[in-house]
C-alpha cells in the first residue's frame, strides 16, 4: 500500500511541473542535462580542494536552480496569455542554457579541462545574445 501511494504522489508532483512549464520540450531536456552537469561538475571541484564545500553554498546553489525552474514557469504563463505560441518560455531556457554552459566552462577551467571551441563559441554566441537583449 506505501508503494502506490508513494508511486502516486510522485506521479502527481512530476505531472504537475510537466503542466506547469508547459510540456516536456528538447530544450527543457538539454537545460536539465547542463544543470546536472554543473552540479556534478561543481562537486569535482570541490573534491579537488579547488573550492570550499559548505552547507550554505550548496543550498543557495540548488536555490538558484528552483529560482530558474520558476521563471521558467512564469514564462510559460506569459506564453498562454500571449496565444499560447511558446516564445517566452524558449528564451528563457535558451538564456540559462547558456549560462548553465558558462558555469559548466568555468568550473572544468577550474580542474584543468577545457570546453572543444566549436561548443564554446556557441555558448559564447548564445551569451552575446542575451547581452544583447538586455
Amino acid at each position: 500500500m506505501e508503494n502506490i501511494t508513494i508511486g502516486g504522489i510522485l506521479s502527481f508532483l512530476g505531472g504537475s511541473i510537466v503542466w506547469l512549464v508547459g510540456g516536456w520540450t528538447a530544450t527543457l531536456t538539454a537545460l536539465s542535462i547542463f544543470m546536472v552537469v554543473e552540479i556534478i561538475l561543481r562537486l569535482i571541484t570541490f573534491i579537488s580542494g579547488r573550492k570550499k564545500l559548505t552547507a550554505n553554498n550548496m543550498a543557495k546553489h540548488f536555490g538558484r536552480k528552483a529560482g530558474v525552474m520558476l521563471v521558467i514557469i512564469l514564462a510559460n504563463q506569459l506564453d498562454i496569455v500571449a496565444g499560447g505560441v511558446p516564445v517566452f518560455k524558449t528564451i528563457a531556457i535558451l538564456y540559462y542554457i547558456g549560462v548553465e554552459g558558462l558555469k559548466c566552462k568555468e568550473h572544468l577551467e577550474e580542474i584543468g579541462l577545457y570546453f572543444p571551441k566549436a561548443m564554446m563559441d556557441k555558448i559564447q554566441a548564445m551569451n552575446d545574445e542575451r547581452k544583447d537583449n538586455e
